[in-house]
């Protein structure tokens, strides 16, 4: 009978290492790292802009053109005021205001030239990044807005609970566009 010969003897630092699953694996690539720091440069760079840009759009200062009217002579109080378009115009003003403890009481005069309206109002403070919304009591404005048709006229006070700032009325549509602005007195 043959006798085996025992296996050679391999110091431990020249024996083979045992398998690694991850060595297999393909190379790790840092895509997450890559991803959130697109994330982030994104959001900065929008903040950036925003921070740079006027928070109000500016008021033309051009009047519009008046057109003739055969019926009835325009009006001749307060801002005037048109849609984007320049088709349908009014006028409006602040005929009081009064700062309260509490907010802002302030009497508007609107009247619409041309074209039905449906407008809204919110006053913009100077100093905050923040606009108001008027308590809405159903007597002069309704919820869904002040209703004017072509050729009428009204007045009334809104609400609004602010601290007494420097401050801007706003006056949009229906479709949020700013027609007009005026500024209210602090």
């Amino acid at each position: 009978m043959s006798q085996q010969q025992p296996p050679e003897w391999t110091p431990p630092d020249q024996q083979p290492r045992p398998a690694n699953i991850n060595d297999y694996a393909p190379p790790r690539t840092n895509i997450a790292l890559i991803v959130v720091a697109v994330v982030v440069g994104a959001l900065l760079l929008g903040v950036l802009l925003m921070l740079t840009q006027p928070y109000l759009p500016i008021a033309p200062t051009q009047s519009p053109t008046p057109t003739p009217s055969s019926t009835s002579a325009q009006p001749s109080w307060g801002m005037p005021f048109m849609t984007e378009d320049g088709i349908c115009q009014g006028r409006w003003e602040i005929t009081s205001q009064n700062w309260r403890d509490d907010g802002l009481d302030v009497s508007i005069r609107v009247s619409s030239d041309q074209c039905p309206f449906n407008l809204f109002f919110s006053v913009v403070s100077n100093e905050e990044a923040f606009s108001y919304e008027p308590v809405v009591d159903g007597s002069f404005m309704e919820y869904t807005g002040l209703h004017l048709q072509s050729g009428q006229e009204r007045s009334g006070s809104l609400f609004f609970p602010m601290t007494k700032t420097s401050s801007i009325i706003m006056m949009t549509d229906d479709n949020y566009a700013q027609l007009s602005a005026l500024e209210v007195a602090d």
